[in-house]
């Protein structure tokens, strides 16, 4: 399955939601969730991110909740997070608060239940992104 990738010069406000991979190389003002979040150098995301995994190249604030979670040097993350498994590289900043779990996917303000109900729809064709609005 090919990524989605959000342009750099695209602004979303509103949630992503799928049930393949995501490219970030823009700006989210929203809450992700998909298989594998990937946040390119220059991308930006405001909001919450819930995924399998999740890679961080460029700018996240808000928090993220995945199995694995990369922080790449120059990556620059203000976000509380839950994890199986994390990545710190050297030169990669991070502010907020570290939380390791089981099943970092449960522990999600957004429920894990909404995310598999939304994905079960993407997966029919019925939904490809929900409440995407793009910016005036």
């Amino acid at each position: 399955m090919s990524a989605v990738v959000i342009g750099e010069e695209v602004t979303i406000t509103g949630n992503i939601i799928t049930s393949g991979p995501i490219q970030v190389e823009g700006n989210v003002q929203g809450h992700i969730f998909g298989s594998e979040v990937i946040i390119s150098k220059g991308g930006q995301v405001s909001g919450g991110i819930v995924a399998e995994k999740v890679t961080v190249y460029g700018s996240v604030s808000g928090s993220i909740n995945a199995l694995s979670i990369i922080l790449e040097p120059g990556s620059h993350t203000e976000a509380d997070l839950c994890h199986r498994e994390l990545t710190l590289e050297l030169h990669s900043y991070f502010e907020g608060k570290s939380r390791q779990s089981e099943n970092p996917l449960s522990r999600t303000m957004l429920r894990l239940e909404t995310f598999r109900q939304a994905t079960a729809a993407a997966d029919t064709g019925k939904w490809k992104l929900i409440e995407a609005k793009h910016a005036a």
